[in-house]
């Protein structure tokens, strides 16, 4: 089981929810990710 599995496995047994946010990095350009994205390190 990854990560992810078990995070939200030990979540469902607590009752609990989890959300996870999907960023599409580089879209609609390179240039305005980061300011989607403040705080993230870029790998570019």
């Amino acid at each position: 089981m990854n990560r992810i599995d078990a995070t939200f496995h030990a979540l469902a047994q607590q009752g609990r929810k989890a959300l996870i946010p999907y960023v599409i990095a580089g879209y609609p350009g390179v240039d305005i990710t980061p300011a989607q994205s403040p705080g993230w390190p870029m790998p570019w």
